[in-house]
């Protein structure tokens, strides 16, 4: 089912799913009911255009998140710097947290890669 062969109501209630926090204050945004929207949720078409949909604005999410990061970092290496103990002691810390996490994120990265190196390994081995 395309976006066009949804009803407006249906296309309202996947609107309000994505940016309402649950599925009761989804349906009041979108003027439908609770039961009607959990019907609809039942639904294979609908259930994968909701998480297109979420996928979508969670991407459009992350976008900021990670054009805003220099700008964050910048502003934690003002902090640290300046005259504020506390302030600065915080400062460092959060950078600190952050690089830690970057770390784990490489790691993450790279055991994924491994994983699908080796997958991909015993896939030929099989096929032999």
């Amino acid at each position: 089912m395309t976006n066009e062969q949804f009803t407006r109501n249906q296309r309202a209630a996947l609107t309000a799913l994505v940016v309402s926090p649950n599925v009761r204050a989804a349906a009041q945004n979108a003027g439908v009911g609770v039961s009607t929207l959990r019907r609809w949720l039942t639904e294979a078409e609908f259930q994968a255009e909701h998480r297109r949909l979420a996928r979508e604005s969670q991407r459009e999410a992350v976008s900021v998140v990670l054009a805003a990061q220099r700008e964050a970092v910048l502003t934690l290496i003002r902090v640290m710097r300046s005259s504020d103990a506390h302030g600065s002691l915080r400062a460092a810390v959060k950078l600190l947290e952050l690089g830690h996490r970057l770390g784990e994120d490489d790691l993450d990265q790279r055991v994924a890669r491994l994983e699908a190196i080796t997958s991909q390994q015993a896939m030929e081995e099989r096929q032999r």
